[in-house]
């Protein structure tokens, strides 16, 4: 199979529902990031339960995208109601490295640990990253949350690399 013949994935990361950095403002730019990665053509990958997972999924679907969810536990249902395909995996927090071996490129929104052990992956896997008002990992594209004109400057840029 040839690189360019399959779509890219761009994983959305962020805080659950609940979580300290989950506030109003991050949930309008998941969704706003999910709805840009999907308007570029991108596959939305996230965690696949509530918070930044939700909305950003909530986005690219309001925007015509293909959503999917990779899920910690082993249940169908446990996925939220803007996921498109729902894959257990029964990893728990070890699907973090599945989803960053899984995209093409990744937006990371304020998160605790989880999303920066996400992030970390991606840079070690060699994925595009941008950290979108949220950790300071190496290789990643620094965004400041609220900025979507350079949030989408920083996606574009990195979804032409991929498909180089």
């Amino acid at each position: 199979m040839k690189k360019n013949s399959r779509r890219l994935v761009c994983a959305v990361v962020g805080s659950k529902a609940g979580g300290s950095r989950y506030t109003a403002k991050v949930a309008r730019e998941a969704f706003e990031a999910g709805a840009l990665a999907a308007r570029l053509g991108f596959v939305v990958l996230t965690g696949g339960l509530s918070g930044v997972m939700e909305r950003a999924a909530a986005g690219a679907r309001a925007s015509g995208g293909l959503t999917l969810g990779i899920l910690p536990g082993l249940d169908h249902a446990d996925g939220n109601a803007s996921l498109d395909l729902v894959l257990p995996s029964g990893l728990g927090y070890a699907r973090n490295c599945v989803i960053a071996a899984a995209c093409d490129v990744m937006i990371a929104l304020p998160g605790g640990t989880g999303t920066m052990e996400e992030m970390c992956f991606a840079s070690d896997y060699g994925r595009g990253l941008v950290s979108y008002g949220s950790w300071d990992v190496p290789g990643a594209v620094s965004v400041p949350l609220g900025n979507r004109k350079r949030l989408e400057k920083a996606l574009s840029a990195l979804t032409l690399k991929g498909k180089k």
